[in-house]
């Protein structure tokens, strides 16, 4: 039973440990709002800032898994280049070391329980506050809390290595330097990452285990290596059912901690002696005490010594692995149509892990379904000087177009509740309903142009010939709203101001008034001529339609004026 209570207590500690570190990294996110956005930004400027980028945004939220797996979205939408993918994903892997620091710094040699009863009882007054930043502060308070205590569990959990002689001495045979302990430790800690699904709680176990005794120098540090393979489980999850970018991505994850870590554990002895000379003490040559004292420091040293050699080492060779990766996954004819949108993952722990970070990212699909509905208007236009099978293969791509924007609505509303629900900040919830009415709003037009489209196509199958005045009139009205639809494609990726939001109204008081026009002429054609009144009427539903575009695009206009700033 005691063996029994003594698991249930480690595991427990651990999950403690991971809950606490997601309620901080969400926390944190949430405090930081846009200014992660802006962040983002800089990953497609140039590569050096790709990998301070990622540095940056791991540092911060404290998961790489988070960061790695925005990154394969971003990718799957073409946000970013596989070049600028790679780069995050090597700043990233330097951001991951942070959480090494903390651990070795506070957790093995302070009592932490105060600390984190303090933190608790400090956050325990700001539940009750209104505003959303002080309720942001409880997710940070609560989980650096939550961390600090996992820490302290974890410790208290570990048995001493004298009440565990047998097991003892099995930690103290595979610890020893042959090349046969280091792969199978190296395993170990691959295997355990994931599992966990978290670099972060393996590296503390590691340190934990280390400072207790349970493991030498060489298994703490090849635990290290199998856990920065590990940790590249959790980017290839997010990429199944993506695109070919994605995939690329994930790819790049792998090779990149793999091929590092491979070499770093051929050159383990020498690494170890460089990442011993420049900390405290010596590994070597210490024991008992003293030992334990500097192992959890050396650990974190190595950590960043070796993900900062790893990106030096690679760095020059960015464009080379993106090439390799290229050859490896091969671009397929189905992947050659439209750019898949951001989020068809289907696993949650992207949306768990760092909801506000997509924000951004959601806004920007927002935006290329604009596009896409802008391409299907220009569309119409020329179909209405098309015939025969030119005209039904038009129509067959604008059927192809609907069907994607139905499924984009489709995901992108999903993706928009989930965030939803893992945010509770009044400005991301007010921005996120804006997107979904957005989405709504956009996938009419599709819905609308199609619509025109087989008009058209039955305009030609019965042989309507529109009046030279009857067609220069409709085309001017295409324009107009084409026109009215480009602003409103462009103000979805800037903004929608006050001065904007007039100058869409102006937008829809013209197409009004031209509808008028034309329904005017319509009738009065209709009273005039002695002929087939079936052209009429379908210009008649024509000009109805592209009405119906402009209201939609003003909904837009007034949804986004809204937004949060």
């Amino acid at each position: 039973m005691k063996v029994i209570a003594s698991v249930l207590q480690f595991l427990g500690s651990i999950g403690l440990f991971i809950y606490g570190m997601r309620l901080l990294s969400g926390g944190l996110q949430k405090v930081a709002g846009k200014k992660m956005e802006n962040i983002l930004h800089l990953m497609t400027k140039h590569r050096i800032t790709g990998v301070l980028t990622g540095l940056v945004i791991t540092a911060f939220v404290q998961s790489s898994s988070a960061t790695t797996v925005m990154v394969v979205g971003f990718s799957n939408a073409g946000f970013i280049t596989l070049p600028q993918a790679i780069s995050v994903i090597m700043g990233a892997n330097i951001g991951t070391t942070v959480s090494a620091w903390i651990v070795s710094i506070f957790g093995v040699k302070f009592d932490l329980t105060l600390c984190a009863f303090l933190l608790l009882f400090i956050s325990f007054p700001l539940l009750f506050a209104k505003k959303d930043k002080l309720l942001n502060l409880t997710d940070v308070f609560v989980g650096l809390g939550l961390l600090f205590l996992g820490m302290y569990f974890i410790q208290g959990a570990i048995p001493s290595p004298d009440t565990n002689v047998d097991f003892f001495s099995f930690t103290r045979r595979i610890g020893e330097p042959t090349v046969i302990n280091m792969i199978l430790c190296t395993l170990i800690g691959f295997a355990l990452t994931a599992i966990i699904q978290s670099s972060a709680a393996t590296m503390t176990l590691t340190i934990m285990l280390a400072f207790n005794g349970w493991i030498g120098p060489y298994a703490a540090a090849s635990l290290c290596l199998g856990q920065n393979i590990g940790t590249t489980v959790t980017a290839m999850l997010s990429s199944i059912g993506t695109n070919v970018n994605a995939k690329r991505a994930a790819m790049a994850h792998m090779l990149f901690n793999v091929i590092g870590s491979v070499i770093a554990l051929i050159f383990l002895k020498p690494l170890m002696i460089l990442v011993n000379y420049i900390t405290p003490g010596n590994i070597f040559t210490e024991s008992g005490a003293s030992l334990a004292h500097n192992l959890p420091f050396f650990l974190s040293m190595f950590h960043t010594v070796f993900n900062l050699l790893n990106t030096v080492i690679f760095f020059p060779f960015v464009n080379q692995l993106s090439r390799l990766i290229e050859r490896m996954i091969p671009e397929k004819e189905s992947d050659t149509g439209h750019k898949k949108y951001a989020f068809s993952i289907s696993s949650a722990i992207s949306y768990s892990q760092a909801p506000e970070l997509y924000l951004g990212a959601v806004k920007d699909e927002v935006w290329h379904l604009s596009e896409v509905a802008l391409k299907m208007l220009e569309s119409f236009k020329s179909s209405l000087f098309l015939h025969g099978d030119e005209l039904k293969s038009l129509v067959q791509k604008m059927k192809d177009d609907e069907n994607y924007a139905d499924e984009m609505q489709e995901v992108l509303t999903s993706i928009c509740v989930d965030l939803m629900k893992q945010s509770p900040s009044s400005s991301i919830v007010n921005n996120l309903t804006g997107y979904i009415r957005g989405i709504d709003e956009l996938e009419s037009i599709t819905d609308s142009c199609y619509t025109l489209v087989c008009d058209a196509e039955k305009r030609s199958r019965e042989g309507y010939v529109f009046s030279s005045e009857a067609e220069s009139r409709i085309v001017y009205y295409i324009d107009m709203v084409t026109s009215y639809l480009e602003f409103i494609s462009v103000h979805i990726k800037t903004n929608v101001k006050e001065m904007d939001l007039m100058k869409s109204y102006e937008f829809e008081n013209r197409i009004n008034k031209e509808r008028s026009n034309l329904v005017s002429y319509v009738e009065k054609r209709m009273k005039e001529t002695s002929e087939n009144i079936q052209k009429e009427l379908l210009l008649f539903d024509m000009t109805r339609q592209l009405e119906h575009i402009g209201d939609f695009c003003t909904n837009i206009a007034q949804t986004y004026a809204k937004l949060s700033k």
